[in-house]
């Protein structure tokens, strides 16, 4: 649970201070059934530390927020490689997995469920019902093949957990990324990914190593610079803090639907025409503009990281 600091404590404190970053969790949920052999588990691991390496980046350019890591791998058997619970981004290294077993996602998931708090017991768990102040989690899935056991019965039973169902307000994110090297099952595969996500726009299928590599690090890091967009703390606009992006683009629409409703009740049609343009210029710079400054503080790298389909290697490797 994250200590809340209380009036007295925070006037003691020294005008310098500065208060600990909240944190933004990624959990990786990683398929190393047989299936994985050879180039694909290669791939696999280097895209782990690619990711690693541009999330400490990340995490070194803001004073906002402090990412956190948990991995877990799944064949016959699941099993956590960060043990002990998420770890910081500049402490965790990733070393080179292994294959072996089938793909057994049920047990993946009951593993996944049982780290994350359910809000009745708040001594269990990973993420405490109550953890407010930080940053909704990012999921990551990265699977090669058919999924195996009652994984759906156990996704039910994930769906009910307070950090990963989907939220009006504020949601996880989760993203499933599929190889389909071969392209047996590739349909099949994407269907059962697409169940797991829950969001058919968050599945990206993949049958060349390369480009697998290159666009799921791409989308890992730019849906972190996503996620932390939507925390108070990283909005720009003071205004704006307790509203989503979503509900900011929703009320925007609606004084723009107000706006040309009122022009459009004056007593000249042209005159109404002319107002409203103007009108619609202007909001439409301000939106620009109030979009660039929620990045100021980020190095331009990460924001074209929120592309989806990016053609060129954005690092160097």
């Amino acid at each position: 649970m994250e200590y809340v600091y209380n009036l007295e404590e925070l006037e003691r404190m020294p005008a310098d201070y500065k208060m600990p970053a909240s944190k933004l969790k990624l959990f990786f949920i990683l398929d190393t059934s047989g299936s994985m052999q050879g180039k694909p588990i290669a791939s696999l691991n280097r895209l782990m530390a690619n990711i690693v390496k541009n999330l400490r980046v990340l995490d070194a350019q803001n004073d906002e927020f402090s990412i956190q890591i948990a991995v877990m791998h799944y064949g016959t058997d699941a099993e956590w490689i960060t043990s002990n619970g998420p770890e910081d981004i500049d402490i965790y290294q990733h070393m080179d997995i292994g294959i072996g077993g089938v793909t057994r996602l049920d047990k993946a998931l009951a593993l996944l469920n049982k780290a994350l708090s359910d809000g009745e017991d708040s001594e269990s768990g990973w993420m405490k019902r109550d953890d407010t102040a930080n940053y909704m989690p990012i999921f990551v899935f990265i699977s090669d093949g058919l999924p195996m056991g009652n994984w759906e019965d156990e996704l039910e039973k994930l769906n009910r957990n307070v950090w990963f169902r989907k939220n009006p307000k504020s949601s996880a994110i989760k993203l499933g990324f599929l190889l389909t090297l071969d392209g047996a099952n590739a349909g099949e595969g994407r269907k059962e990914m697409e169940k797991l996500i829950g969001e058919p726009e968050n599945v990206l299928t993949f049958n060349d190593l390369d480009i697998f590599i290159r666009k799921v690090d791409a989308k890992v890091v730019g849906s972190t610079v996503l996620q932390a967009k939507q925390h108070p703390d990283f909005q720009s606009d003071p205004a704006s803090q307790s509203d989503s992006a979503s509900q900011s683009d929703s009320a925007s629409q609606s004084d723009s639907t107000s706006q040309s409703d009122s022009a459009s009740q004056s007593d000249s049609a042209s005159q109404s025409d002319s107002a409203s343009q103007p009108d619609s210029a202007s909001q439409s710079d301000s939106a620009s503009q109030s979009d660039s400054a929620s990045w100021n503080d980020m190095d331009d790298v990460f924001a074209d990281l929120i592309i989806d389909d990016i053609l060129d290697d954005p690092y160097d490797r």
